[in-house]
């Protein structure tokens, strides 16, 4: 099984189900103790999520009878849920590292919508990657997974597949699957989603921990991400 190539802010990481995860900025910082004990342990369990989830692209059975396949697309579903929740408490925790008041955090940490809280930590750190349309669509394909056993209802989720797997730098193509067949994830389409997860969190976490003193946007409680990315989780 081949590696996939994933570049991102002029830093490419090799992944792999034994290696999946390199020495990077977020983790050095973590290292030498720079960021909060709770934004560290949010840290690491979403490493260890994602080196998790890449490893489960060995799992990919050949065959799988009906039943069976409805659980492998639960099990699967379930395993971007956590993915996302993960990614949820790093957001939450570095809301709690920036300059806002207690009543602001707690509102934060109740939104439901991880590209949602993902676009308003952006605007706490003043960056804007676009990354929250990435992440909306690992929902959609999530949803398809766990509440629809994989069966496509939209043709746009080939669209979202397709989107996900391009970020793989790869000598070859990746096939979206047939709407007429269930959606399963090829194995690089799950190095992509785990790979983006991790490059995610790195980002934030070496953001968040060189600048700890964003203020939190007054703008309502509402922040502005794609429409097509409103997806509950």
């Amino acid at each position: 099984m081949g590696c996939e190539i994933l570049q991102k802010d002029q830093e490419i990481v090799q992944y792999s189900p034994h290696q999946p995860v390199q020495q990077t900025m977020g983790k050095a910082l973590c290292a030498k103790g720079q960021a909060s004990p709770g934004l560290l342990h949010a840290y690491e369990t979403l490493n260890s999520g994602c080196a998790f989830f890449i490893r489960s692209a060995e799992d990919q059975p050949q065959s799988l009878g009906p039943q069976a396949r409805y659980a492998f697309h639960r099990l699967m579903g379930n395993r971007l849920r956590e993915l996302d929740r993960f990614l949820s408490v790093v957001l939450d925790e570095i809301v709690l590292m920036s300059a806002i008041s207690g009543q602001d955090a707690l509102t934060f940490s109740r939104w439901r919508n991880t590209a949602r809280k993902l676009a308003k930590v952006e605007q706490i750190l003043r960056t804007t990657t676009g990354d929250a349309k990435w992440l909306a669509a690992i929902g959609r394909i999530c949803a398809c997974l766990h509440h629809c056993g994989g069966k496509i209802h939209d043709a746009g989720l080939l669209q979202d597949v397709t989107m996900i797997s391009a970020r793989a730098e790869a000598g070859y193509k990746v096939m979206p699957p047939l709407i007429s067949e269930p959606l399963m994830l090829c194995p690089v389409t799950i190095y992509a989603i785990g790979g983006f997860y991790h490059i995610l969190g790195d980002r934030l976490v070496a953001q968040a921990v060189l600048n700890p003193t964003r203020d939190f946007p007054s703008d309502g409680g509402t922040a502005r991400i794609p429409e097509a990315g409103r997806t509950r989780m």
